[in-house]
């Protein structure tokens, strides 16, 4: 009888040290695990914030910047001149200082329309100005809008989508949605 108990006692005696072994693994590795997922989401939030940042930035720097649709292009054609003398012209403003201007490299409509300019003002006064005198192109196949950063423009679309074009705009680094609330008596 002794025999046959003592590789039963020693298959029990492994199969504990087996399962302390396992527990005591299991439960730092449950440690681990757990910290990682801290980690990750530290590192989430972290990113979220970064992100949140570098829009900040991006956006700031496109603070003087203006897009401009519309304007027919033409073979060697001096933009900031033709953009100085088009919206001069259009909006009576006397003196528009231009530092940079250049069409965009995506194509619309299949090239049908013209490619948008990106006008960077040499001050924020100055395309503060052209701005706000945007609605004296009404009629005409230009357009004038906010140079956005990629976030703050599918931001200002859902606001679209949601509220209408009318209602929904980006001005001095805030969105703002119109609700407008119609009585019927």
């Amino acid at each position: 009888m002794r025999a046959s108990l003592r590789p039963r006692i020693l298959a029990e005696k492994v199969a504990e040290v087996v399962r302390t072994t396992l527990g005591d693994h299991l439960v730092k590795l449950d440690g681990q695990v757990s910290e990682l997922q801290s980690q990750v989401a530290s590192n989430r939030e972290e990113m979220r914030e970064l992100k949140m940042k570098l829009n900040y930035f991006e956006q700031n720097h496109k603070l003087k910047q203006l897009r401009l649709n519309g304007l027919r292009e033409e073979t060697d054609e001096n933009l900031s001149k033709r953009v100085q003398e088009t919206l001069s012209k259009k909006m009576k403003i006397r003196e528009i200082s231009i530092e940079n201007c250049y069409r965009m490299k995506i194509r619309s409509n299949n090239g049908q329309k013209p490619r948008p300019l990106v006008i960077q003002f040499t001050s924020i006064k100055t395309r503060n100005e052209v701005f706000h005198k945007k609605k004296l192109l009404k009629g005409s196949v230009l357009v004038i809008t906010e140079e956005l950063t990629k976030s703050n423009y599918e931001l200002l679309q859902l606001g679209n989508g949601k509220v209408g074009m009318k209602d929904a705009w980006h001005e001095k680094e805030k969105f703002l949605l119109s609700l407008r609330v119609k009585f019927i008596m």
